[in-house]
């Protein structure tokens, strides 16, 4: 057998050391000198996943024998009893790197990153941190993202608490050659500095941009929030001067209005405060808004209050689409609240809306009134291909006995329709629709076509019997009573 394995040329036992486990391949290096030195080829490690949760000797070994890798995991500070050294003295090259930070570890997190970018193939790096404590670690790390050349994709993700402000100033790193298109960043006070200096380091080059609003746990933590948000003037100049600037994720900031200049912007997916201390803000998006009519494709209004009612700004930004020749294509429509709705506070504005947008497609909302199940017809959105509804509140089975169900799905026989739903049934008090028991779909999730789970939670039917991963209900009219 050995010897059979021996006259095969280089390049088949390559391709079959490509399915070998690391371990494996670790091993090779006792079988012969030929097969060592094939187990360390770069093909058979390119596409490899490094992790520190491996034994410390295991990992230092891979580190120390292989020429690259696809993607290196890194947790600092380190375990006890490991040493942090070959993350910052290794030879294999890593194309992404992510890194989990917390404690005084941003350290040795700014050692391995550098170390990587000399490396020659690092493309994206991503960062997560978790209160850091030591101020001058914390610059230290985020001196060596912003001064990074060669990157695709930075993501930069704080906890609560994380990163309260920038202890030096980062803009005495050096400059950048731009090449990141895509960028994502936890927006803070803190963090406003290092997106600035990235933004103007990349500014030619950014294609997408998602700046995600802080976690906060109750009204009063939003309020201060907002009120942080609006003292950001300096962030949407520096967004209008992205030439390629395609895809834009954020809070409500001062001056956004200025983005109409971006005439390759087609996605927007703005985080609505309802306060009214974003009134300044919602009025600059308004505008913004109204200037895009004739480029945005992709519309999405997340918003975020404790409160819904006629003093709430922002619940009509939807209007501002309508005027000129709208090409949108796509709209949603979410609400996070911190109690839960069961009601659409921006009914009115896509009864009004929806007629005047003529070629959306799809479109998604987390409550559906039948108000808005009998507005929905060929004539009032006649390019209308699917409807998603992210329902919370009802259980699946309460919800295809609707009264104007039936009706909205024989009025629009080619619409695509899905619902999102926690539960298939209720469980704990039955309702009235369960009790009639007459649903029997329901009750599998191995229908194909019926049922599909949520790829960030599921991958299969069995997966989904132990977890309480979100039903996706494919309807159509042969499937309600």
């Amino acid at each position: 057998m050995k010897k059979g394995m021996e006259r095969l040329p280089d390049d088949v036992l390559l391709m079959m050391m490509e399915y070998f486990t690391a371990t494996d391949l670790v091993t090779c290096r006792l079988v012969s000198k030929r097969w060592g030195s094939l187990a360390v080829h770069p093909s058979v490690w390119r596409h490899r996943t490094i992790t520190t949760h491996c034994c410390n000797h295991f990992v230092c070994l891979v580190l120390r024998l292989a020429p690259c890798v696809q993607e290196l995991r890194f947790t600092f500070p380190s375990r006890p009893g490991v040493c942090p050294l070959p993350y910052a003295t290794t030879k294999c090259a890593a194309e992404t790197l992510i890194v989990s930070v917390s404690g005084k570890g941003a350290a040795q997190a700014a050692l391995a990153i550098r170390h990587q970018e000399s490396l020659g193939r690092l493309k994206h790096v991503l960062l997560q941190t978790e209160e850091l404590s030591d101020s001058d670690d914390v610059s230290v790390v985020f001196e060596v993202l912003a001064s990074m050349s060669g990157l695709q994709l930075l993501s930069v993700v704080t906890t609560p608490g994380g990163v309260r402000f920038m202890p030096r100033a980062i803009l005495h790193s050096s400059n950048p050659t731009a090449s990141l298109r895509y960028f994502r960043c936890t927006l803070s006070a803190g963090m406003e500095e290092f997106c600035k200096f990235v933004f103007a380091g990349h500014a030619t080059t950014l294609e997408k941009i998602e700046l995600s609003p802080k976690n906060v746990s109750s009204e009063l933590e939003l309020d201060a929030v907002d009120q942080e948000y609006m003292a950001m003037v300096s962030l949407a100049p520096l967004l209008a001067g992205m030439p390629n600037l395609d895809h834009l994720k954020c809070p409500l900031l001062p001056g956004l209005d200025a983005l109409a200049s971006c005439t390759s912007l087609k996605e927007l997916l703005f985080v609505v405060g309802t306060s009214t201390s974003m009134h300044t803000a919602v009025l600059s998006v308004t505008t913004l808004l109204r200037r895009l009519t004739s480029q945005l494709s992709e519309l999405t209004l997340l918003y975020c209050s404790g409160t819904r009612g006629p003093t709430d700004v922002g619940l009509h930004l939807v209007e501002a689409l309508t005027s000129g020749r709208p090409v949108l294509e796509a709209l949603s429509i979410s609400n996070l609240a911190f109690k839960e709705l069961e009601y659409l506070p921006q009914l009115e504005t896509l009864l009004t809306s929806l007629p005047l947008l003529p070629a959306l497609r799809h479109l998604a909302v987390d409550v559906v009134p039948d108000e808005l199940l009998r507005a929905i017809t060929p004539n009032t959105a006649p390019a209308l291909q699917s409807f998603l509804v992210k329902d919370r509140h009802r259980c699946a089975h309460s919800w295809l006995h609707r009264d104007t169900l039936q009706s909205f799905l024989l009025r629009n026989p080619s619409l695509h329709v899905v619902v999102r739903f926690q539960s298939t049934k209720c469980e704990d008090s039955p309702c009235e629709t369960c009790l009639l028991d007459c649903h029997h779909l329901l009750r599998s999730t191995t229908l194909a076509g019926f049922f599909s789970h949520d790829a960030d939670k599921c991958s299969s039917p069995e997966d989904h019997s132990s977890t309480k991963s979100i039903l996706w209900i494919h309807v159509s009219s042969m499937e309600v009573c």
